[in-house]
């Protein structure tokens, strides 16, 4: 689910508008009906254990109370299933939509007083949906965050981990403008991994799934192995008695003690049972439902053993239950979205004119008449660079060749120009980072400084020194690695070798010295990388994400790095 892409949902649907709810295929599961709003609003309070996502006024007049969207092939089996597991009521349906008019809950349309009242205040999570909590959880799960049930119950755990989120990355506690950005990084790594849910009907359970990077192990009617590409996380799914799905619980206290430093969290009650150990990039979890009165136990066991494979094996773990479940979906007409739309709104914003204590390393040269940096992000030859460096220019040349400007945005300072059809044969595109740089981690960065004296790639490494740019500008990061007149444009890579942001200005030592009296080192800014792919998203340029978790060693990034950066000249 692309952030982007949700963005063209926002307008809030009209009252025969429902096609936004209910797609051709598709049913949406009917829990029940209450003569009067007051009457499903008490009901839909007082039944909290029905996953009850709306209320819908029918054209008779009654309140429909609503749930899952399900696909009509797939509805009656799945609607069974969730009544035996008492999720829905006993005489629940699938409709079509067509009865229905209007939803009356949650509200479809929000009107924000203004976008900045909006966007920087406090979060609060009490006027988000259930779907919308889920997603938010979903993507802290991704993150490393958290680690509770997908619930959609925004407890202490959820707003905790959203707390050490927010402080990570920003350095502040959150507000709406940073659970947009979560939201979004969260849509990147959802869509980028192929995320969805996985219901197997022998053993009756699902779960959230990287379809991408999965694949099926031993697989029967009683058994369900899901093993990822690189090995570095698992899940086995199985059937079996009560005093087998014991043993396995003590037999994983006996195995991992030699191994965990961390004592276990453990829960024993009548229902089930959880065992489960997490230290450092590695996790044993394993939970068993007891079936009352039958012997049988539904048994999970999930494990990681990298810090990426843990983050996976965080959703899964989050995710699974006995049962059906909805899809991860942010609700097109929802207030999530329209902090999205806020925030895209604010970043798209006029900006003031640059302050006199940046300046922007393009350069003058002999034969054009500036030079800057980029890098290509896809396979059809684009190039990413800053809109500086393209300013004014009656013709542009990418590595000596022929380019067109394909889109530019001033305010954003990025643009992105055309060389041809398709990457030449030496040259490799750049894939952005489906999680934002950390606070001090190590970034590399490439370009073309000092034109005319230097005359090859020049590559430097630092550290992301701040999350916020000049005035606290969000959309910028500071880094520490040298920059110099030329270096606009060029790609900051982590050390995997992903995106993390684009050269864009440095520190005028000069003018701080003047007002200060002291000479500022290696204080250079960056667009952050999450905002260069959606400025790409939005002008219908292609890239691509990657959540790799191998580090390369410099030379490799080096290596990298040369078939990948340019030099952009301005005639």
């Amino acid at each position: 689910m692309r952030f982007l892409l949700l963005v063209c949902f926002l307008l809030a649907p009209s009252a025969n508008a429902l096609a936004a709810f209910v797609s051709p295929g598709d049913c949406l599961a009917v829990l029940a009906s209450r003569p009067t709003l007051a009457a499903a609003e008490d009901y839909r309070v007082s039944h909290p254990e029905y996953d009850i996502s709306a209320i819908y006024l029918s054209s008779n007049g009654w309140f429909a109370l609503t749930g899952d969207m399900l696909d009509e092939d797939e509805a009656d089996a799945r609607l069974n299933s969730m009544k035996a597991g008492g999720l829905i009521p006993g005489d629940s349906f699938c409709s079509s939509g067509k009865g229905l008019v209007e939803r009356v809950w949650p509200a479809t349309s929000i009107r924000p007083a203004s976008p900045p009242d909006l966007l920087f205040s406090e979060f609060d999570a009490r006027p988000l949906d259930r779907d919308e909590k889920r997603f938010l959880q979903a993507s802290l799960a991704l993150t490393g965050d958290y680690d509770g049930r997908l619930d959609g119950q925004w407890g202490r755990g959820s707003q905790s981990a959203l707390d050490r989120w927010s402080l990570r990355e920003f350095g502040e506690l959150p507000s709406n403008f940073h659970v947009a950005f979560l939201a979004a990084a969260g849509s990147e790594m959802l869509e980028a991994d192929d995320w969805d849910v996985y219901y197997d009907s022998n053993l009756d359970i699902s779960l959230l799934a990287p379809f991408a990077i999965v694949y099926a192990g031993d697989t029967d009617e009683r058994m369900l192995e899901i093993l990822s590409d690189d090995d570095s996380f698992a899940a086995v799914a199985a059937l079996t008695d009560r005093a087998s799905a014991i043993g396995f619980h003590e037999m994983l206290i006996a195995n991992a003690s030699g191994v965990y430093r961390t004592e276990p969290y453990i829960v024993r009650r009548d229902d089930f049972w959880v065992t489960s150990y997490a230290e450092d990039g590695h996790m044993a979890y394993q939970r068993t439902d007891f079936s009352r009165g039958t012997g049988l136990a539904r048994m999970a066991l999930f494990t990681a053993e990298t810090a990426g494979g843990r983050a996976v094996a965080n959703l899964m773990v989050a995710s699974y239950r006995t049962g059906g479940q909805r899809p991860l979906q942010i609700p097109p007409a929802g207030r999530l979205m329209t902090y999205m739309k806020a925030t895209l709104d604010v970043l798209s914003a006029d900006d003031e004119a640059a302050p006199a204590t940046e300046s922007n390393p393009a350069q003058t040269t002999s034969q054009a008449r500036s030079s800057g940096s980029g890098f290509y992000i896809n396979d059809a030859a684009d190039v990413m660079t800053n809109a500086h460096v393209v300013e004014g220019c009656g013709r542009l040349a990418v590595d000596g060749a022929e380019a067109a400007l394909a889109a530019v945005d001033a305010r954003l300072d990025l643009a992105i120009l055309r060389r041809g059809s398709r990457l030449p044969e030496e040259a490799e595109a750049l894939a952005f980072a489906a999680t934002p740089a950390r606070l001090n981690s190590d970034v590399t960065v490439a370009g073309f400084p000092l034109k005319g004296l230097l005359d090859t790639l020049n590559v430097t490494r630092g550290s992301v020194s701040a999350l916020k740019g000049m005035d606290n500008d969000a959309t910028r990061l500071q880094i520490t690695a040298p920059v110099q007149a030329g270096n606009s444009g060029g790609p900051i890579v982590n050390r995997h070798g992903q995106v993390v942001g684009v050269v864009v200005s440095k520190m005028n030592g000069l003018t701080v010295a003047e007002l200060t009296g002291d000479l500022p080192q290696n204080v250079n800014f960056a667009v952050r990388g999450s905002i260069a792919r959606i400025f790409a998203e939005a002008n219908n340029i292609s890239t691509s994400l990657s959540g790799e978790t191998t580090t390369l060693s410099p030379e490799a990034l080096a290596e990298q790095l040369s078939r990948a950066t340019v030099l952009i000249e301005c005639y």
